[in-house]
């Protein structure tokens, strides 16, 4: 338990003491995940098969979509 509270601790210390970097950090990681989904090819056929698979289409999509959103908002915040 001590292992979780000490890298939350340390995350969050990185996003407060460089938050440009990590908004940039936050970006690329959106966008490499954003290119690996484009990539992947998966159709909405594949998507609607279980209700777990639906669950992983969607929950990869909010992590894009977060992980951009946090990424901005860091930027903006810190830069101007």
């Amino acid at each position: 338990m001590n292992v979780i509270k000490d890298f939350k601790n340390g995350f969050i210390y990185v996003i407060e003491k460089y938050p440009i970097i990590s908004g940039i950090g936050f970006l690329i990681i959106g966008g490499i995940l954003l290119a690996y989904k484009l990539n992947k090819k998966e159709s909405l056929k594949e998507a609607w098969n279980g209700i777990l698979s639906w669950n992983a289409f969607i929950s990869i999509w909010a992590v894009i979509l977060m992980s951009f959103i946090f990424g901005l908002i860091l930027l903006t915040k810190n830069m101007f």
